[in-house]
């Protein structure tokens, strides 16, 4: 029987994802968010590509198809460059308290483009759960 780990794998993404802008706005105080976000970007780099020497699993990086390389290129400019880029400006001239629950809506975004190209089925809780997204971004919104 395989168990499904992802609710206590989701909650420890949550638990550093959580913890990443506290020291983002910390480390933003005097650097500029490009340069800030280039030395994220070699830490990270860095983290992974030693994870997968320890892992001994440095074969498979060339296993992956083009396609495959094209998508996931694609999300990185898109989420961990372009994204990341107007998250770390935010941080720099906001409070981490409003601009993460802000940018923490990037779920509605990922639902509705996932209806519209990947065809998937929404639920009465996928619904429910977008409707208190945007009410929560709409809060913060008028509580500004």
């Amino acid at each position: 029987m395989v168990r499904d780990y992802s609710f206590l794998l989701a909650v420890i993404t949550a638990l550093f994802w959580g913890s990443g802008p506290i020291f983002a706005k910390v480390g933003l105080k005097n650097v500029e968010p490009l340069v800030g976000m280039a030395w994220r970007s070699i830490a990270a780099t860095t983290a992974v590509f030693v994870a997968i020497i320890a892992a001994q699993r440095t074969a498979l990086i060339g296993q992956v198809s083009v396609p495959a390389i094209a998508c996931l290129a694609a999300e990185g400019l898109a989420a961990s460059a372009i994204g990341q880029f107007f998250f770390f400006w935010a941080l720099k001239v906001g409070s981490p308290a409003r601009v993460v629950p802000i940018t923490s809506a990037f779920p509605l975004v990922t639902l509705l483009l996932a209806v519209l190209f990947l065809s998937q089925r929404l639920g009465w809780q996928h619904l429910v759960g977008t409707a208190l997204v945007v009410a929560g971004v709409a809060l913060l919104k008028l509580g500004s």
